[in-house]
């Protein structure tokens, strides 16, 4: 019903209306009706419960990006271009099950140690599950490729 009357005042000021400044204060004041804001409301709290929950979710495992200088990288290549460099990073603690709750503990009480060769990781890791390929010019002006040097998707992993 909403739409219909939104529709036929949109008729009207088109018909009525003498100027183009005319048309933009009919449809605000239709979207100011107190159906169209209690919709306005809910549609506010909804979007606030999930910035919340994306709140959460940045703490949590996702991708970032830098912008660097090929040869910063560390790969020898020779080259002043600057790439995007995509990276993992984040907390998995949402991610934890059973097994980690009990590796933990074990490992709290000292019923497993860590040695100084071998770590125990307690935790999912935030890390790619995806990567992409590279392409600069060095200053020599030829082509390198550089595969899987990117990561195009991250995610928690055991």
């Amino acid at each position: 019903m909403i739409k219909l009357l939104y529709v036929c005042l949109l008729e009207n000021a088109t018909l009525e209306a003498h100027s183009d400044d005319e048309l933009p204060d009919i449809l605000f004041r239709s979207e100011r009706s107190p159906e169209a804001s209690a919709k306005s409301k809910k549609n506010k709290k909804s979007a606030s419960r999930a910035k919340e929950k994306n709140n959460d979710g940045e703490k949590g495992c996702r991708r970032q990006s830098l912008r660097v200088r090929v040869r910063d990288l560390g790969l020898g290549f020779d080259s002043d271009e600057l790439i995007t460099f995509f990276y993992c990073s984040g907390s998995c603690q949402q991610h934890r099950n059973i097994y980690d709750v009990t590796l933990t503990s074990l490992l709290k009480h000292k019923r497993i140690t860590h040695s100084a060769h071998d770590r125990v990781s307690n935790h999912p890791c935030c890390r790619p599950t995806s990567y992409m390929n590279v392409s600069f010019m060095d200053v020599a002006n030829n082509w390198q490729f550089v595969s899987h040097l990117s990561a195009a998707n991250c995610r928690c992993v055991r």
